[in-house]
């Protein structure tokens, strides 16, 4: 199924899972589960699923060993360091707030493809990323004083969310062009998942499971199952057909998204200028595109 979506589609369905990921960990997150606990539980399992996945859909696991060291690298950044600030940035603020922040993901994105080399930005993509950057700021001013309520500490964790899988999503494309994203994720899974592990023991031991609400264990099960199974599988599909930088772009629609949900399931208002940012951000999006609407397209690209 995933072959025959276009890149847009996968980015379409992996912005909504995105969107309602970081209110439902805030919410795991509150109703019983610590941070490192929820963090090294969903990894475990969800290298578990990618692991057996992969060898169903491919027989195999084999990597070249010249490759183990940069997969090793990039466990350590998108997994380790990216669920530490994660689960700690929410813990410190609302879900809200570090949503928010996420939406300066493809500007780390634009700045380390550049840096590297790895892609040739046009002035169209750097007027498109400004132009989103703006949507993402209208977003956060619509939202109060209460989207920042983490303070300093607060808002770097959330910037080390959009830092650390920028950092990521560009350093494993090399890899895509080898490996299938069900084989990648499940070797950055399972080597990211031993030491997030072993950081985690502590609280793990000490957790109180009986603490945990139903409702908290089926946040859980989402962030896990399409947060990071299905979202992975989607997502990077559509870094090997479009780029990184390009695929990022989308991802700016998830703070708008994401506050629409909080409306939905928080309570929480939306304002007139968090809707005016939602659409400067899919404006950003279509001067990416050079004001092309997208395009299904059946089979894969």
């Amino acid at each position: 199924m995933v072959k025959r979506m276009s890149a847009e589609a996968l980015l379409i369905v992996t912005v909504v899972i995105y969107a309602f990921n970081f209110t439902a960990a805030k919410f795991a997150l509150d109703h019983g589960l610590e941070p490192l606990t929820y963090s090294s539980v969903r990894f475990v399992f969800a290298a578990g699923v990618f692991t057996m996945l992969t060898l169903n859909r491919e027989g195999s696991l084999r990597v070249a060993r010249i490759d183990l060291k940069w997969l090793a690298l990039m466990a350590l950044v998108g997994v380790v360091l990216n669920q530490l600030v994660f689960a700690f940035a929410l813990d410190r603020s609302s879900a809200s707030s570090t949503s928010l922040l996420f939406g300066t993901f493809p500007i780390f994105v634009a700045l380390i493809a550049s840096a590297v080399g790895t892609e040739r930005l046009r002035r169209r993509h750097w007027a498109a990323t400004l132009v989103s950057f703006g949507g993402v700021a209208l977003v956060a001013a619509g939202g109060g004083s209460a989207s920042f309520d983490g303070g300093v500490v607060g808002v770097l964790l959330g910037l080390g969310i959009a830092a650390t899988w920028a950092s990521y999503s560009v350093g494993v494309k090399p890899l895509l062009a080898r490996y299938s994203p069900y084989r990648v994720s499940a070797w950055v899974m399972t080597l990211g998942a031993i030491p997030l592990t072993l950081i985690a023991l502590g609280q793990l031991l000490g957790q109180d499971w009986g603490a945990i609400t139903k409702l908290a264990w089926i946040a859980l099960a989402y962030t896990t199952v399409l947060g990071l199974v299905i979202a992975n599988v989607t997502y990077f599909t559509s870094i090997e057909r479009v780029g990184a930088a390009r695929a990022s772009l989308y991802l700016n629609l998830q703070p708008f998204l994401g506050a629409l949900l909080a409306v939905l399931v928080l309570s929480e208002e939306l304002t007139a200028a968090q809707l005016g940012g939602g659409a400067v951000i899919a404006l950003g999006i279509l001067i990416a595109r050079g004001f092309r609407l997208p395009r299904l397209r059946s089979g894969s690209t």
